[in-house]
C-alpha cells in the first residue's frame, strides 16, 4: 500500500509526523498560497480525505462546525465516519456512515469520469457528541489519468433550517390534531368522548407521558374527568371547593385565574405541588408540566394538564396547541350543556319540570315490556289525574295564578312518590302517576285516595288560599301486560267515570267503562265536523323585530264542539293524528287557507300564509305531489305558501325527502317548536329548511332565565351560520320582545301583537297595525320573506 501524501493543514496548523508533507513537495506556483488562504477561510466547511479515509484538508469552517481542530484530525482517520457504521446515538439512524460510504462507493464506481458533485442531507457527529444537521456536496478529485486521488466534501450547516422544518411539521401535526378533535366534537352527543379524544390528542401530538382533564363543578369542586398515562387514586378524584387550593393547586389557580401555568421542572425545590402528586408524577416519569384553562376567563369550565418526561419541554407553540384543544373542549361543553337543556325541555314539561306525555309513553312502554320475572315482582298501575275546578281558577285569577297552582300540584305529587315511581304532566290540568311493584292492585287504590286528600289541601296564591280537588282514574296492568295506549285509555275512561260520579277515584272496570264516553269518543264527532266542514281557521301574524313589518301569518285550526264548546287545538289535533284523521284535517286547513288567500288578494291584501304539516303525512313519499296539486288547483302561487313541521318529523328520511321536493318547488319550510323534538343541532345543516321557530318554552322566561337566553343565543348563532331566519313564538311582553331583538332574533309572533284571529278580524287588525307602524313600501302588501 503506498504511503499517503502529506499535506500541510489548510487551517494553517502543521500536520505533524503523520499528516505533514515536506516543504519541497508543496507546489511552487505563485497562486498556491492564495488558494490555501481561500480554502482555509471559506465560509463552507471543507474536508478532503484520501482513498484510505485519512484527512488531508480541514478548514476553519470545519473546525467551527464539527468542533475538532485541524491539528487534531489532519493526517488521521476521518472522525466523521466512525469505525462502527451502526446507528448514531439518540436512536437517529446515522446517515454519516452508511450514506457517506454509499456515496463514496458510487463515486469510486465512476472513478474514470470527471469529478461530479453529489448533494444530499445528512447528520454528522460533533466532537462533543451531538448530531449536526448538514447538507453535503461530495466530489471526487482525479489526476490527469482520471484516477481518483482524494474526495472533497463541502458541509453546510442546516441545523436552523432543520429546526424550522421540525417546528413547521409540529405545528401542522398540532393543527391536524385540533381539526380532528373538532370533527369528533361536532359529531358527539355527549362530552365524554370529546374529553377522552382531547387528552389522547395532547399526549400523542406532543409526545408526552401523561395528561389529564379536570372539571369545575357548579359547587366549585374540582373533579378529574379524564386521564392518560397514570391513574388517579380513588380518594383523589374529587376536591371540594375548600380543598382544591391545597389538593390541586395548579388546576385551582388556572380555573380561578383563567391563565395558564407552566412548571419547567417538578424536581425544583419550590414546586407548588402536594407530595402525593409529586410522587405520582415522578413514578410516571414526568419532569415538566403545563396547565391551561378550558373556557373563558370569567368562569372556566375546567383545565387540561399536560406532562412531559423532559424538563423545560413546553414551548410557546405547545401552549398555543393546548389552548386550541381546550377551546374545542369548551365549545363542546357549552354545546352539550345547551343540548342537554334542549333534551330536558323536549322530554319534560316546561312549567313544572315533570316528564311530559311523550316521556310517560316511553316509560310505560319500558315498564310493560320488562321481562315477566321482573314485572311479576309486583303490580304496575297508571293513575290519571284531572284537577276539578282548575278552569275557574284560570278564568277568575288569571294564568299566572293558575301556573303557580300547577307547580304546587307537581311538587306535592312528586314529594309523595317513591323513587321507582314516575309523575308526569300530560298538559293543561292533567297529571299521570306510574306506580311500579305494588304488592297488589288494592295498593293503587290506597295511593289514589292519599293523592286525592293531598290535592284537597289549600293551595297558596297572591289572592289567598285556593281549594281544588282531583278526579283520578286507575288502570292496572293485566297479567300479560298491555300496550301503553291501551293502559292510558283505561285510565282515561276510569277518570271520566270518577269525575261524572264525583267519587274522587275509580278503577277501570271493563264491564262498565268500555262503554263509557271519554275524550276518545270525540273521534266520531271530529270526523263528522270534518265531513261537514265545520272547523274554522284563524290567522296569527308574524312581525319583523327590526322593521315592525308584518311578514306573514300562520294558519291555525279551531273547533267548537256543538255541546262541549271550544276544544283545545292541542287536544283535538293530537286526537286527529292518533285516529287517522290527520290527512282530512290538513286538507281542510289547506282548503280554507288557499281560498282565503285568493279572497284577500282579490281585495288587494297579499299575504304569505304558513300551514302545519303533521309528521305522519310526510312519511308518504307521494304526499309532496298531492300537496302541490292541491295548491295549484286553488290558484294560490306556491311561493306565497309556507309549511311548518315539528322537529320529530325530521327524524325520518322520507319526511326530509318530501320537504326537499316541496322546497324545490318554491315552498319555504320552517321547523316549528324548535328545541322540543330532538337534540342534535349538527344535523340541521342537512335539512331543507329556511326558518327556525324558537319554541315558546324558551321565550316566555327569557328575561329571567339565563339558560333560556343561552339557548336562544345559540340557536340564533347557528341560524346565522346556516343562513336561516329565526322566529320566536309565544311573545307576550315588550321586555321579552326587546330581549329577543338584542339576541338577534329576526321575527316574532305572540299575544303581544295579536291572538290567532278570524280572517275578517285579521284584515282589520292589519290595517290598524300599519297605521301605527308605517313601513315602506306603501300599500297593503306583506313582505313575502
Amino acid at each position: 500500500m503506498p504511503e499517503p501524501r502529506r499535506l500541510r493543514s489548510m487551517a494553517g496548523a502543521p500536520a505533524g509526523p503523520a499528516g505533514a508533507r515536506d516543504e519541497d513537495e508543496l507546489p511552487t506556483q505563485p497562486g498556491w498560497e492564495r488558494l490555501a488562504r481561500i480554502v482555509r477561510n471559506a465560509p463552507v466547511a471543507l474536508v478532503e480525505v484520501d482513498a484510505h479515509q485519512r484527512v488531508l484538508t480541514w478548514n476553519l469552517a470545519a473546525e467551527s462546525l464539527f468542533g475538532w481542530r485541524a491539528s487534531e484530525v489532519v493526517g488521521g482517520p476521518n472522525p466523521l465516519i466512525p469505525d462502527d457504521p451502526g446507528p448514531d446515538p439518540g436512536a437517529v439512524p446515522r446517515q454519516g456512515s452508511p450514506a457517506l460510504d454509499q456515496s463514496l462507493q458510487e463515486q469510486r464506481a465512476r472513478a474514470g469520469e470527471a469529478a461530479v458533485g453529489h448533494r444530499y442531507e445528512a447528520r454528522r457527529l460533533h466532537k462533543d457528541g451531538h448530531l449536526v444537521d448538514v447538507e453535503v456536496l461530495l466530489s471526487a478529485v482525479t489526476d490527469g489519468a482520471g484516477r481518483v486521488t482524494s474526495w472533497i466534501a463541502a458541509f453546510t450547516d442546516h441545523s436552523e433550517r432543520t429546526m424550522l422544518r421540525a417546528g413547521l411539521d409540529a405545528r401542522m401535526r398540532q393543527q391536524a390534531a385540533v381539526a380532528a378533535l373538532g370533527q369528533t366534537a361536532l359529531g358527539a352527543h355527549t362530552l365524554e368522548p370529546v374529553i377522552d379524544a382531547a387528552i389522547a390528542a395532547v399526549v400523542s401530538t406532543l409526545d408526552l407521558v401523561a395528561a389529564a382533564a379536570v372539571r369545575r363543578e357548579p359547587d366549585g369542586a374540582l373533579r378529574f374527568v379524564a386521564t392518560r398515562g397514570y391513574a388517579i387514586p380513588e380518594d383523589r378524584h374529587t376536591y371540594a371547593d375548600a380543598e382544591a387550593r391545597d389538593g390541586l393547586p395548579l388546576a385551582w389557580q388556572v380555573v380561578t385565574s383563567g391563565t395558564p401555568i407552566v412548571l419547567d421542572d417538578i424536581e425544583a425545590p419550590d414546586v407548588p405541588l402536594p407530595a402525593w402528586a409529586v410522587r405520582l408524577l415522578r413514578d410516571t416519569g414526568v419532569r415538566s408540566t403545563a396547565c391551561v384553562p378550558i373556557g373563558g376567563l370569567a368562569a372556566p369550565w375546567g383545565a387540561v394538564s399536560a406532562h412531559s418526561g423532559r424538563a423545560g419541554s413546553f414551548t410557546g407553540d405547545d401552549l398555543v396547541f393546548l389552548h386550541s384543544v381546550a377551546n374545542v373542549v369548551a365549545e363542546a361543553a357549552a354545546r352539550c350543556e345547551i343540548e342537554a337543556e334542549v333534551r330536558h325541555r323536549a322530554t319534560h314539561d316546561a312549567l313544572t319540570g315533570l316528564p311530559n306525555r311523550e316521556t310517560l309513553g316511553e316509560r310505560l312502554a319500558e315498564v310493560l315490556a320488562a321481562p315477566r320475572s321482573a314485572r311479576d315482582e309486583g303490580t304496575c298501575a297508571l293513575l290519571l289525574i284531572d284537577l276539578d275546578g282548575f278552569k275557574d281558577v284560570n278564568d277568575s285569577q288569571g294564568h299566572q295564578v293558575g301556573d303557580a297552582v300547577l307547580r304546587q300540584v307537581a311538587t306535592r305529587l312528586r314529594g309523595r312518590m317513591r323513587s321507582s315511581d314516575m309523575v308526569a304532566r300530560l298538559g293543561g290540568d292533567e297529571f299521570a302517576v306510574v306506580l311500579r311493584r305494588l304488592p297488589g292492585p288494592e295498593h293503587a287504590t290506597w295511593v289514589a285516595a292519599d293523592l286525592g286528600s293531598l290535592l284537597r289541601l289549600p293551595f297558596t296564591s297572591p289572592a289567598g288560599p285556593i281549594g281544588l280537588a282531583g278526579s283520578i282514574g286507575i288502570a292496572i296492568s293485566a297479567p300479560g301486560g298491555c300496550d301503553p295506549f291501551e293502559l292510558l285509555r283505561r285510565a282515561d275512561t276510569a277518570m271520566y267515570r270518577a269525575k261524572r260520579e264525583r267519587c274522587g277515584h275509580a278503577v277501570h272496570d271493563p264491564r262498565t267503562d268500555d262503554g263509557t264516553t271519554s275524550r276518545l269518543s270525540l273521534v266520531s264527532d271530529l270526523r263528522a265536523a270534518l265531513e261537514d266542514d265545520a272547523l274554522t281557521v284563524h290567522y296569527q301574524p308574524v312581525v319583523d323585530l327590526g322593521t315592525r313589518d308584518v311578514t306573514g301569518v300562520e294558519a291555525l285550526v279551531r273547533w267548537t264542539h256543538p255541546t262541549l264548546g271550544p276544544q283545545s287545538p292541542g287536544d283535538f289535533v293530537a286526537l286527529a293524528e292518533s285516529s287517522g284523521l290527520a290527512g282530512d284535517l290538513t286538507d281542510l286547513v289547506l282548503r280554507h287557507t288557499t281560498r282565503q288567500w285568493v279572497r284577500w288578494t282579490r281585495d288587494g291584501f297579499r299575504v304569505p300564509i304558513a300551514v302545519n304539516l303533521p309528521p305522519m303525512l310526510l312519511r308518504d313519499d307521494g304526499y309532496a305531489g298531492y300537496f302541490l296539486r292541491s295548491v295549484a288547483a286553488s290558484g294560490m302561487p306556491v311561493e306565497m305558501l309556507r309549511v311548518e313541521v315539528t322537529e320529530s318529523a325530521l327524524a325520518h328520511d322520507a319526511a326530509v325527502d318530501v320537504l326537499r321536493e316541496l322546497r324545490g318547488r318554491g315552498i319555504r319550510v320552517a321547523i316549528d317548536d324548535f328545541g322540543t323534538g330532538w337534540s342534535s343541532l349538527g344535523r340541521l345543516k342537512q335539512l331543507p329548511v329556511d326558518t327556525i321557530k324558537i319554541d315558546r318554552s324558551f321565550v316566555t322566561g327569557l328575561v329571567d332565565d339565563r339558560r333560556d337566553a343561552a339557548i336562544v343565543r345559540s340557536v340564533v348563532a347557528l341560524a346565522e351560520e346556516l343562513g336561516l331566519r329565526t322566529i320566536a313564538e309565544g311573545v307576550e311582553t315588550a321586555a321579552v320582545e326587546a330581549a329577543l331583538a338584542d339576541l338577534g332574533v329576526d321575527r316574532a309572533q305572540g299575544y303581544l301583537y295579536a291572538r290567532p284571529l278570524p280572517a275578517a278580524e285579521l284584515r282589520t287588525w292589519y290595517t290598524a297595525w300599519r297605521a301605527d307602524h308605517p313601513v315602506p313600501p306603501p300599500g297593503p302588501s306583506l313582505t313575502p320573506g
